[in-house]
């Protein structure tokens, strides 16, 4: 962490001021700390995952991810496919044509 000077050269800052710096910068050094631990133990468990699940196990893991994900991307751009199928066809017609459900009129 860098301080700049504010330039007034002999100024000296206030005992609360700087008990307060002192607790920021306490706060920092625990906050670094912390996220160094937190990127040792995710380098730790990422070894060891070999040690818990067989490289059959991790595939079939990896496979299964991947199904989710091309499902998931699939249900998207068919239900976005049949909004736009409902929107060119006459769905509008299930509706009353006295308005919206807030009683505003619509402009189609």
């Amino acid at each position: 962490m860098k301080i700049a000077e504010t330039g007034t050269a002999g100024a000296t800052l206030s005992p609360k001021l700087k008990e307060h710096a002192k607790v920021v910068l306490q706060l920092a050094i625990e906050i670094s700390d912390t996220r160094k631990l937190f990127q040792e133990i995710r380098e730790m468990s990422e070894l060891l995952q070999d040690l818990v699940w067989s490289e059959e196990e991790n595939q079939a893991k990896d496979e299964a991810i991947e199904y989710f994900d091309a499902s998931m991307q699939a249900m998207v751009y068919f239900t976005i496919r049949n909004l736009e199928a409902y929107q060119r066809s006459t769905w509008m017609e299930l509706f009353p044509r006295g308005g919206d459900a807030d009683g505003s009129e619509r402009s189609v």
